[in-house]
């Protein structure tokens, strides 16, 4: 928008007839018109959360580099040292998705792989905590238009979640169905739930119940499912679990009839 009003400014500039004050004004309305109240705090909370999963593992790194100067040296502090540097990256990554169109490769996907390969991923989580992941197939033969690597991102991220918020010996269902036009994919866990003031922010950046958590999980998982053309909702209550719905498209109008079901 500034430029518009630069190229009107330099016009006019020609003619020696325009306002100064005029002009002015309406440069300073372009370049300040997208910072809204609104804008600004998703920036602030973007930058919070971000600053927060960064800090803990720079002081981290700071402290052992620290150690190493003093002449402290065990082999072990090396590999601590790459892991944090790791965190950092993965936190840069989490906003680098935030903020750019990730480049969405549409294909014919089994759903039923994606969810298995998900659930075997985070298996191994599971178990340690005592609880069952129980995927229940209505269709083996289901496919879909799908990311797969982006849609087992989110399975992976949610199945993640709902491990985190279950007590021992407790299960997490998994279930599937189709209409004619879409999917309906429903997590289920069996945890303390979410109380309904806490439900209102689950997608706002840098809000998280979790400690060491940033909130950008759930934000990144709705850019996904929207990018698919689809929906995701949360229901929860205390003491009632928690369920995700996902709703995904069996085709999607960004690719061609041809290379669809």
């Amino acid at each position: 928008m500034g430029s518009k009003y630069n190229n009107q400014l330099s016009k006019e500039n020609t003619g020696n007839s325009y306002d100064h004050d005029m002009v002015n004004e309406q440069l300073r309305e372009a370049d300040t018109a997208f910072l809204t109240d609104d804008n600004i705090q998703l920036v602030g909370k973007l930058a919070a959360g971000v600053a927060h999963e960064i800090k803990n593992p720079l002081t981290s790194i700071k402290g052992f580099v620290q150690l190493l100067n003093m002449g402290i040296n065990k082999p072990e502090y090396y590999s601590i040292i790459y892991s944090e540097i790791d965190q950092v990256e993965a936190a840069v990554n989490k906003l680098i998705n935030l903020a750019e169109t990730q480049s969405v490769c549409f294909r014919i996907n089994s759903i039923a792989r994606i969810l298995e390969c998900a659930v075997k991923k985070m298996n191994d989580l599971a178990e340690r905590k005592g609880i069952r992941i129980i995927l229940r197939a209505n269709n083996d033969l289901l496919s879909i238009c799908c990311d797969e690597i982006q849609l087992q991102e989110v399975f992976e991220r949610i199945i993640k979640n709902a491990i985190e918020a279950s007590a021992s010996k407790r299960n997490i269902y998994i279930t599937y169905e189709k209409n004619e036009s879409h999917v309906h994919i429903t997590i289920k866990d069996e945890g303390a739930g979410i109380p309904y003031e806490k439900m209102m922010h689950l997608f706002e950046p840098s809000y998280c119940n979790k400690k060491n958590c940033t909130g950008f999980g759930l934000m990144i998982s709705r850019k996904i499912i929207k990018e698919h053309n689809g929906a995701i909702h949360i229901k929860s209550g205390l003491g009632m679990g928690t369920t995700v719905d996902i709703c995904l498209p069996l085709q999607n109008s960004k690719v061609p009839a041809s290379q669809q079901l």
